[in-house]
Parts: C-alpha cells; sequence; structure tokens
C-alpha cells in the first residue's frame, strides 16, 4: 500500500493459497510457485486503520476477526477471483465478513 505521499505503508503477504481442479474445468495452484504469509497486515489512515488481505483470503472468517481485534476499521480484499468460483462466492463473502465482524468490508 502506497501513502499519497508515495512512501511504502504496508506490504502483504497473501496468507491462504488457492488452488483448484474443477473436472472439465480449470486447474489453478498457486501453492506450486507461491508460500503463503504469516502474519497480519495492517495500516492507519486520517480515516482509521485498514487491515489488508488479499484474495483467497476473505474466505476465511478468522483472519477478518484477528484483523478487527488489531484495531481494523475497514476490511479490504483486493482480489481476481475467476470466472468459475468468483460470482458464486465473491460478494456474499464480503457481506459475511462485513456480518461477522460489524465492521465495512470492501471488496
Amino acid at each position: 500500500v502506497i501513502d499519497p505521499d508515495g512512501q511504502i505503508v504496508c506490504k502483504h503477504r497473501k496468507m491462504h493459497l488457492f488452488d483448484i481442479s474443477v473436472p472439465g474445468g480449470i486447474t489453478f495452484r498457486e501453492s506450486e510457485t507461491l508460500s503463503g504469509g504469516d502474519s497480519l497486515s495492517l495500516f492507519d489512515t486520517p480515516w482509521g486503520r485498514v487491515g489488508l488481505g488479499i484474495c483467497y483470503d476473505i474466505r476465511f472468517p478468522q483472519l477478518a476477526m484477528l484483523l478487527r481485534d488489531a484495531g481494523a476499521h475497514l476490511l479490504c480484499y483486493p482480489g481476481a477471483f475467476n470466472l468459475t468460483t468468483g460470482p458464486a462466492h465473491w460478494e456474499l463473502l464480503s457481506r459475511a465478513r462485513a456480518v461477522d465482524n460489524q465492521e465495512c468490508s470492501w471488496r
């Protein structure tokens, strides 16, 4: 995350890697080339503290709860869900994380 002055204020390594094999569809294995992160990512803004996850991280309510407990007022999950699984889950999971934690979730 880069602030208005061009300074890096937060780096995040995706914690939950996405591996899928849909019969007759796609096969995708992030774990073949990436390793997951192991720390929370938060940064402060003039409007409050933001907790950061990436894409597949949104499926895990425990991460959102840990970010909330660390002071996040907004949960942000930039992502690139594929067209096979994404449409069925993306908006629903964003709303679920917001309800779970009584917070705003931005996708």
